[in-house]
């Protein structure tokens, strides 16, 4: 996946703390063994969501999250990849849709909402 541009000023962590909580739950539907070994990267997403939040530094805190995402999305595909249930269209989909979210993530971060005049 391509890495997500990263703009200062915080905007876009809404959409960076749903993206987080959509790949938890995805994780969290995975079978017991996928589960166990990708448990520690998913943990480390939903911390850094919920770090956004409270963290002085908040674009360290996105930062971090952007990458745990990119890095759980990716493992999350890989894992589709490897389980033979599941078809290399489903794959290809998923990894369209991860995409897709990561893009709407860069795009929000790179334009600012505009302001009411």
């Amino acid at each position: 996946m391509a890495p997500v541009r990263r703009l200062p000023g915080g905007a876009g962590a809404l959409v960076l703390i749903k993206l987080a909580h959509s790949l938890y739950r995805r994780w969290e539907v995975l079978g017991p063994g996928e589960r166990d070994r990708l448990q520690a990267l998913a943990e480390r997403a939903k911390g850094a969501a919920l770090d956004v939040r409270g963290r002085a530094d908040r674009d360290a805190a996105e930062a971090e999250l952007c990458e745990v995402n990119e890095q759980l999305g990716g493992a999350l595909a890989d894992a589709a990849e490897a389980n033979p249930d599941v078809s290399a269209a489903e794959v290809a989909a998923l990894r369209a849709d991860l995409a897709r979210e990561l893009e709407r993530v860069a795009g929000r971060r790179r334009d600012p909402p505009a302001r009411a005049a």
